[in-house]
């Protein structure tokens, strides 16, 4: 499935929680490595004398890495504790929670302000450029990413903390 193609909506928690760790998680990371390379490359084609892309280069990657820790905390903190909850286990006896599931909710808001300082600065930047198509095309693959990382965002919204919040498992935030 493309990465910026949602599946259909899943019946269960467990269904929802698979999509999301076996499709979408893998397919984000792969973007965020690939996109971590090409980076890599514009900078040295660039040259140290960009302080910009020196700059978007360290802010890259610390999204990555507030994204990464992010889909590790949904799958190590918040989907487990949905699964319980919808099997009716006693939550706090079933699962050793090293933080509340709701913190990891709030991520989603993080990330989105963080990226979106992020894209602003790339497409806002007016150079000069020393490899104008690279420099395109390394945009372009953000706006490819951005469109992803909706799809992804909008689909754990809708399937897994909306359904979560309307059957009383969390709280809306």
């Amino acid at each position: 499935m493309p990465l910026n193609e949602s599946p259909l909506p899943a019946e269960s928690f467990k269904d929802t929680v698979l999509v999301a760790i076996n499709i979408h998680h893998p397919d984000l990371r792969i973007e965020l490595a690939w996109l971590k390379k090409y980076l890599s490359k514009l900078v040295r084609n660039e040259g140290p004398e960009q302080k910009f892309w020196i700059s978007i280069y360290n802010q890259f990657f610390e999204f990555s890495s507030v994204i990464d820790r992010h889909m590790f905390r949904e799958e190590t903190t918040l989907f487990p504790y949905l699964e319980a909850k919808e099997r009716d286990v006693k939550v706090q006896t079933a699962l050793n929670l090293e933080e509340s599931p709701h913190n990891v909710i709030r991520d989603h808001k993080v990330i989105s302000q963080q990226w979106s300082a992020l894209t602003e600065a790339i497409k806002g930047y007016p150079g000069p450029f020393k490899n104008k198509l690279l420099v395109e095309d390394f945009r372009s693959n953000i706006a490819e990413f951005e469109v992803a990382l909706k799809v992804h965002d909008e689909y754990e919204t809708r399937e897994i903390y909306e359904k979560a919040a309307k059957t009383g498992f969390l709280r809306p935030s």
